[in-house]
């Protein structure tokens, strides 16, 4: 009977202190900049300044490029999936001079 009770009340205090959700983190949506894209990361800062480092496969990563507007998923620090939702405006070229002065 002693034996019963002891495993009753370890039973009840691992329910207690451990924390059985298997699925711990719901899929997140990020929209916003990509302000840098590096081996396998992207980083994405959202509209309210939060800077997302998620884990990418480089496939992922083919289409979108710094300064993006993006729309993506992620779960538990993974890239799910990826959307460009608009491009950066292209600057108008600059015209730089370079001079090169020789002495003899």
């Amino acid at each position: 009977m002693k034996r019963f009770t002891a495993i009753i009340i370890i039973c009840l205090i691992l329910t207690v202190f451990i924390k059985t959700d298997l699925d711990a983190s719901p899929m997140q949506e990020i929209t916003g900049e990509v302000t840098l894209i590096g081996d396998n990361v992207i980083r994405i800062q959202d509209n309210s300044g939060q800077v997302h480092n998620l884990y990418a496969v480089q496939s992922k990563l083919k289409d979108v490029s710094t300064g993006y507007r993006v729309q993506a998923t992620e779960k538990d620090g993974k890239l799910n999936s990826i959307e460009v939702i608009g491009v950066p405006v292209v600057a108008k070229p600059t015209v730089i001079i370079k001079k090169t002065l020789i002495i003899n």
